[in-house]
């Protein structure tokens, strides 16, 4: 090999070097310089903690659109100030035909899980393909669904005419009717179910002393007895809405 040559290799790797220690000092300096920046806004940072409201039926969440049961706990929706595009009298929805309009009053394809909405203060959780307004805020949320239920008889069908009721087979018929269920969200867990003293126990037995006079429900084929330790167990078990606090403007 040449001098010329060994020389010029020699160059090639000393600009080698000092490339990679340019960039290795300017990566170190960018990590010590967020370190810093940590450091210095740390006391910042916990100092700006989450408030709490009690969650009753005096609380109004923000609007827009909520994904999640965690959104809704920090009164947080995923589409701020949105709202769903649904016909007047629309009692279904779909997600895969969804649109909504957006702060802007943009419309956009709705892309997301859907869990509740708020529109003008009330609102309405998404279950069942429906939005139904809850009535009761709480530990234990309700609302009211209205549910499709069918119903299959066996008619008796007369045999070649011969006019006996009864005699020979029977024809299925099905009728659909519109019932009227109250549910309930328990608030802890996203559970949601329709309220009955069966689906109401796992919930009531976290309150020991309220479940004492819970379990001595016998006959409630109305659920009219089970009803009232709903609002007891709200009263009895706060919940509460966290909320970024509001920073007041410093006067300038």
């Amino acid at each position: 090999m040449s001098e010329r040559w060994l020389r010029h290799f020699y160059l090639q790797l000393k600009l080698l070097q000092i490339t990679a220690e340019f960039y290795i000092n300017w990566y170190m300096k960018k990590a010590f310089l967020c370190a810093v920046y940590l450091f210095l806004m740390l006391p910042l940072f916990a100092q700006i903690g989450f408030d709490s409201i009690l969650f009753d039926n005096k609380t109004v969440f923000k609007n827009g659109i909520y994904s999640t049961l965690e959104e809704l706990k920090y009164n947080s929706p995923r589409y701020p100030d949105s709202e769903l595009e649904l016909e007047k009298n629309q009692d279904r929805i779909y997600l895969n035909t969804l649109y909504y309009r957006n702060s802007r009053n943009t419309r956009l394809k709705f892309e997301s899980s859907l869990y509740a909405t708020v529109v003008e203060g009330r609102l309405s959780i998404f279950y069942d393909n429906q939005l139904n307004p809850v009535f009761l805020k709480g530990a234990i949320s309700t609302f009211i669904l209205n549910e499709i239920v069918t119903t299959t008889t066996y008619m008796p069908q007369n045999n070649m005419g011969y006019g006996y009721p009864g005699y020979g087979s029977t024809v299925p018929v099905t009728t659909s009717s519109v019932e009227v269920n109250i549910y309930c969200l328990d608030f802890a867990t996203g559970f949601i179910s329709k309220v009955n003293k069966e689906n109401l126990e796992p919930i009531i037995m976290r309150d020991p002393v309220l479940y004492s006079s819970f379990k001595k429900i016998r006959s409630d084929a109305n659920n009219k007895k089970s009803y009232p330790f709903i609002s007891q167990y709200n009263t009895r078990n706060p919940m509460y809405i966290y909320v970024l606090p509001v920073i007041p403007k410093s006067e300038e």
